[in-house]
């Protein structure tokens, strides 16, 4: 509980400083603010960074749906195809995380 503590204090002040740095920059984005830093040949970091991040949440969140929801099934006395770790991965990912990763925006 201790870690998750210090880690949440952690996210929420690096959040913050991100914001800091951006309105003191006038940066609009963590990769112009880069930019302006320490110049465009070095970028990529940003980009790979966040690609690498978005990607390792997106694995954790699957490994999470596969444990979670044959337990579930299993519990509510299903059987068969239902408690199988990669048919609820994939029931999951395409009705309901596939729509919304491509909406525009999350308002309407």
């Amino acid at each position: 509980m201790g870690l998750m503590i210090a880690l949440g204090g952690l996210s929420a002040y690096s959040f913050g400083l991100y914001g800091r740095l951006l309105h003191e920059h006038k940066a609009g984005s963590l990769g112009e603010l880069w930019e302006k830093e320490k110049g465009k040949s070095s970028s990529w970091v940003i980009s790979v960074g966040t690609l690498t991040f978005c990607f390792g949440a997106a694995l954790s969140y699957s490994i999470l749906l596969g444990d979670t929801f044959p337990a579930l099934a299993a519990t509510a006395g299903l059987d068969g195809i239902f408690l199988s770790r990669q048919f609820w991965i994939l029931i999951v990912t395409s009705t309901v995380l596939y729509p919304l990763a491509n909406l525009e925006s999350l308002l309407g």
